[in-house]
């Protein structure tokens, strides 16, 4: 493990808020992999990158349990293990050798908005407190995506037989008072889960607005309404 830059933070590194901290550069655990699907370039068969949930390496910034924040890493969100992985710069496939609590992955470099992961959530469907969720939004009322990787079986076209593959699977919740509720994406679901006086502001944004509930950008600004409205 080596440590190839230092620089006090005294404000917002990337989307994490840093205070009295360091920025570090690359470190990990070398990942070994059974099979040759996934090589150095990061390149990968069909059948292995349904696994990740961007199969092309991609800018992002990691932030450890220890507070320590590593920036502008070459990073795959790896679904099935359900861990982040970064890519070394002499091409070393590897893993965080210490907890990871937080990474967010940018879709054009630093250019487009980011998806943001987070752990430390109450457990609820078979997921812990180091299940990683996609964080839509963020206040009294938390909207979280969960990627699973799911094995299934089905029957190709034209052929007589099922075979088994993976596929991802994903489920909402909505984080209300420390209790993880499982969200089908629907108005009635939505406005039972909150308090009365609290839906009752929320009824009036979705009359006017009528927001499709099944787009994520649309119930991304619904919770945010939810969670600025007094």
């Amino acid at each position: 493990m080596q440590t190839k830059s230092l620089i006090l933070a005294t404000s917002l590194i990337s989307v994490f808020a840093i205070s009295s901290s360091k920025l570090y550069a690359q470190t990990g655990l070398e990942l070994q992999y059974g099979n040759n699907d996934v090589n150095i370039s990061g390149k990968m068969s069909e059948k292995i990158s349904v696994n990740f949930f961007n199969p092309e390496w991609t800018a992002g910034d990691v932030k450890l349990a220890d507070n320590k924040i590593y920036n502008k890493l070459n990073l795959m969100y790896d679904i099935k293990d359900d861990r982040p992985i970064f890519k070394t710069d002499q091409g070393k496939v590897q893993a965080f050798a210490a907890p990871v609590t937080e990474f967010v992955l940018y879709a054009d470099g630093d250019k487009k908005p980011a998806n943001r992961f987070k752990n430390g959530f109450p457990t609820v469907d078979g997921n812990d407190s180091k299940s990683f969720y996609e964080v839509l939004s963020e206040g009294a009322l938390t909207l979280l995506k969960k990627y699973q990787i799911k094995t299934v079986e089905e029957r190709p076209t034209g052929s007589i037989y099922a075979v088994k593959q993976n596929k991802k699977a994903v489920n909402y919740y909505l984080l209300y008072k420390d209790k993880m509720i499982p969200f089908k994406r629907d108005k009635k679901q939505l406005l039972s889960i909150l308090e009365l006086a609290d839906s009752r502001n929320i009824t009036a944004y979705i009359n006017s607005k009528k927001p499709n509930f099944r787009d994520d950008e649309e119930l991304k600004t619904l919770v945010n309404y939810f969670n600025s409205a007094k």
